[in-house]
């Protein structure tokens, strides 16, 4: 059976019979160690029918690392990042064949592709906005991400 098959067969386990794709998964470009496909649903509840990411790990013991990365997301998000809210996270490879997270996809470019746009001025900016960001995103709590993990199987590392 292939991914895409089994994919919307979770999904309609968990969603509800009515669930089809509106678009087919297609690879995505990136992801080092995962698989990354969008995707977009139909007959789906509210929130599911909009633009979406599968990445699936490349390691059937990665359930771990997808509860942290869910965590992280949901710390993320809740610390004001414009950052893809996870709606589904699956740590057991038995659903896909191997652990696997859903989440928003975002619209918009990347911050290289912006400052190749931009040209030199921002290409020459990029060191500080990085170092802006970074330092807000390490003022996020870490309570959210403890929090997310305590309700769920695996420890958060």
């Amino acid at each position: 059976m292939q991914l895409s098959d089994r994919l919307l067969g979770h999904l309609r386990e968990r969603l509800g019979a009515g669930v089809e794709f509106a678009d087919a998964p297609a690879p995505l470009s990136g992801g080092f160690d995962t698989t990354i496909l969008a995707f977009r649903l139909s007959g789906a509840p509210a929130g599911w029918e909009r633009p979406l990411v599968l990445r699936v790990m490349t390691r059937s013991d990665a359930g771990p690392r997808v509860l942290r990365e869910a965590a992280v997301h949901a710390a993320v998000v809740q610390g004001g990042f414009p950052a893809p809210r996870v709606l589904l996270h699956e740590t057991e490879p038995a659903p896909l064949g191997l652990p696997f997270l859903v989440t928003e996809r975002l619209t918009g470019e990347t911050m290289w592709s912006a400052a190749i746009r931009a040209g030199l001025p921002a290409f020459l900016a990029m060191p500080r906005r990085l170092a802006e960001l970074h330092a807000r995103l390490h003022r996020v709590g870490g309570s959210a991400v403890y929090a997310f993990a305590s309700d769920c199987e695996y420890p958060v590392k």
